[in-house]
Order: C-alpha cells, then structure tokens, then sequence
C-alpha cells in the first residue's frame, strides 16, 4: 500500500495521511515494551532460584537431577532456578525423636504393645518402652540415600 505525504510534518511523525501508523517504517516504536518485558520476564524466572537458609537448616542442591553440593550456611542464596536445579531443605538442628512400646499421647494399641514385647532366653516375656532422640547430620544421606529413614532407625532399634 503507497501512502502519499500531503505534508511535510507528517514526515517525522510515522504516521500516513490516513493517520495510521506507517508499515515496514524501520522505528523504534514498540520495541523497548518487548525488551522491558524480556527482561523483567529473566529477572522473574531467576528469582525462582533464590532461597533462604534459616540457622540449623541445610539445603541439598541438586542441578539436573545430580547432587551437587550441600549448603549449611545461613542466609540468601541461589542456584539456577528450576527445571535447571532444584533445592531441597532440610531442619539439621531440630532433636528427631522415635518411640517405641508406647504413644507420647495415651494408651498404647495392640500394635504398640507387640512392638514394645521381647521374649528373653529364658522364655520370659519383657515389655520395653524407649524412645531414641537422633538429629540428622547429613542431609543428603537423610534425604537421598536412605529409602525411609523413620524405618530404618525402627528397624535397627529393634
């Protein structure tokens, strides 16, 4: 389509007689909305790999599906935001406890009771109650290298 200049103020100002705006003009019209949002959209998919660390929390940092590092200082961090890397955070501090033999909250069930029963050597039957208080020091094998660790610890107490 030709547009014809009636004027030479229209020159300037991008726009034909008609006052649409010129096709195929070569301006920078519109351009810097397209790069405002790109970059806003960089700046906002970046923050996905941001994370805080608390006091006595570790977070496994995992970069394609693969281990790679485990950080135990607090504060403000980042890795590259997911489907990159991911982060998985774990309380090292908190005391962890199991109990066996008997509920913190009442009555033990038939379950329970089983649990806590031992036949000694001499054919006498015993019932134990003990609790094991542990706190995880690695948070990459509690997380990743232990199927359940709840029944593990279960299982080695017994």
């Amino acid at each position: 389509m030709k547009y014809k200049i009636l004027d030479s103020s229209w020159t300037g100002g991008g726009r034909s007689r008609e006052g649409g705006v010129r096709r195929g003009a070569g301006g920078r019209r519109g351009r810097g909305g397209t790069g405002l949002f790109g970059v806003v959209g960089l700046v906002g998919y970046a923050y996905f790999g941001c994370y805080e660390l608390k006091p006595g929390e570790a977070a496994v940092i995992l970069e394609l599906g693969r281990y790679e590092q485990t950080v135990e200082t607090p504060g403000l961090h980042w890795h590259w935001p997911p489907p990159f890397a991911s982060d998985d955070i774990v309380d090292v501090s908190r005391v962890r406890r199991a109990e066996f033999g008997f509920p913190s909250d009442g009555a033990p069930s038939a379950t329970q009771r089983l649990e806590g029963t031992v036949q000694t050597r001499d054919n006498n039957i015993v019932e134990l109650h003990f609790v094991v208080q542990y706190r995880v020091k690695n948070a990459f094998f509690d997380r990743y290298r232990i199927a359940d660790p709840t029944q593990t610890l279960r299982d080695a107490a017994q």
